[in-house]
C-alpha cells in the first residue's frame, strides 16, 4: 500500500479470507485505523481475524479500533455505514476501499 491509508477501511472480499493475508491486516493495524468493515466472501472471518491480531499483538496500543462485518449488505451499504460512522478527531467522510 503506497497510497495514504484513510482511518476508516472497508475491506471487500471477493477471494474470502486466507491467513496469507495477516500481512495486510497488521499493516492496517500499523497505519492506525480506527473503524475496519468487513464485506463479502468470508467477512465475519475477515473481522475476526483482525480483532485476533489487534488484541493479540500484546503490546497497549494508543489507539481503538472497532470492526465490524457486513454479511448480506451491498457495497453501497456498508458504505454509508462507514461514512456516517462517527469517529472524534479524523476526517469522517474518508473512507479507504480495499478489494480483496
Amino acid at each position: 500500500m503506497t497510497d495514504k491509508i484513510a482511518k476508516k477501511v472497508i475491506l471487500l472480499s471477493i477471494s474470502g479470507y486466507s491467513a496469507e493475508n495477516d500481512a495486510l491486516l497488521s499493516q492496517l493495524i500499523n497505519e492506525k485505523i480506527r473503524l475496519f468493515c468487513a464485506a463479502g466472501k468470508d467477512c465475519a472471518i475477515w473481522e475476526e481475524s483482525m480483532d485476533a491480531l489487534f488484541v493479540g499483538e500484546g503490546d497497549e496500543k494508543d489507539f481503538e479500533m472497532m470492526t465490524t462485518s457486513h454479511p448480506n449488505e451491498t457495497f453501497d451499504e456498508v458504505m454509508q455505514f462507514a461514512e456516517t460512522f462517527r469517529i472524534e478527531g479524523i476526517d469522517n467522510k474518508a473512507v479507504t476501499v480495499i478489494q480483496i
